[in-house]
């Protein structure tokens, strides 16, 4: 017996030579919770992949990489500041669902690198014109013209779209994503399908735009930008054009981002 308390005493005075203190069981028992916290949160990610259909795999790791780094540096004593730092891991927004991850954002062509003109004043005052003229013609279409307006009607390739809201007599309301190779500005795109709309009785109200880039070979759809002659009214968003998207191209890869142009 005393030959084992000399052994202690003398690793127990090694530590503190060596800047460190004995551990012991008291020491770790505050370690325990915050371990398995983090743990279990980490591991939700890899779960949430294949629930949520997240972009990748990929980005969950990022997830639980991200929860790790911000709780390594924290020591001991720092219980609670774990805690608030796990809580925050732990809200996952959903709104990620289908967007884009940085590296595609990264691959998005910018205004100097986009096809065609961008906008002028005179652009701009005819897209808000022809914005004013679908919202205000039209209204009379009954429940059965709104339904055979197909919601999709996009080209192959990398163009200019605009998101439309429908609405016909009953008040009943439809979106329509429409998307022209070629076009040079986003009123181009809309023009025709305002002015068709109206003929049916049909008031129109266009929502917003961006840019599609269409890939048959690899079933992708990318969502993306903005529009400079219709920015976006309140509520809405490539998200809903995605949505749509998904409907009409069943097994493509749609994604979307607000970066790029």
């Amino acid at each position: 017996l005393a030959q084992g308390a000399s052994s202690r005493r003398v690793a127990a005075s090694t530590s503190r030579r060596m800047g460190r203190r004995p551990i012991g069981r008291w020491r770790l028992r505050p370690l325990l919770c915050p371990a398995a916290a983090i743990a279990a949160v980490t591991w939700a990610p890899l779960r949430w992949s294949r629930s949520l259909a997240l972009p990748s795999r990929g980005a969950a790791l990022a997830v639980a990489g991200g929860i790790l780094a911000s709780t390594a540096g924290l020591g001991v004593g720092g219980r609670v500041t774990q805690a608030a730092t796990l809580a925050r891991a732990m809200t996952v927004s959903t709104e990620a669902v289908g967007a884009a991850t940085p590296a595609e954002e990264a691959k998005l062509p910018d205004v100097a690198a986009a096809d065609g003109p961008t906008t002028n004043e005179q652009d701009q005052r005819e897209a808000a014109a022809l914005r004013e003229e679908g919202r205000a013609g039209g209204g009379a279409a009954s429940d059965a013209v709104l339904a055979r307006l197909p919601q999709v009607i996009i080209d192959e390739g990398t163009y200019k779209y605009v998101l439309m809201k429908v609405q016909g007599e009953s008040g009943e309301q439809r979106h329509l994503v429409r998307g022209k190779l070629g076009a040079s500005y986003h009123k181009d795109v809309a023009a025709p399908y305002v002015r068709e709309c109206q003929s049916l009785g049909v008031s129109v109200d266009i929502l917003g735009g961006g840019r599609i880039r269409h890939t048959p070979e690899s079933r992708s759809i990318m969502i993306y930008g903005f529009s400079y002659g219709y920015p976006w009214v309140d509520g809405a968003g490539h998200e809903i054009t995605a949505e749509l998207v998904r409907a009409a191209y069943p097994g493509y890869d749609v994604r979307w981002s607000n970066e790029g142009y």
